[in-house]
């Protein structure tokens, strides 16, 4: 009997798009645009990605 595989990973998204579809399923709207927020806070998006990024040496 063989035995069933694991299903494959998904591919990676690139992380812009895996913060958009991150901060989708969070229930948080206007997250189209990285660099323009609004009354000036940081969007989900723009903080997803500042967190995901890594400083230059």
């Amino acid at each position: 009997m063989a035995q069933a595989r694991p299903p494959s990973p998904c591919p990676a998204l690139a992380p812009e798009e895996a913060c958009k579809a991150e901060c989708a399923t969070r229930g948080h709207c206007c997250n189209a645009h990285l660099h323009q927020g609004s009354n000036q806070h940081l969007s989900c998006l723009q903080a997803c990605m500042a967190k995901r990024e890594r400083p230059l040496l």
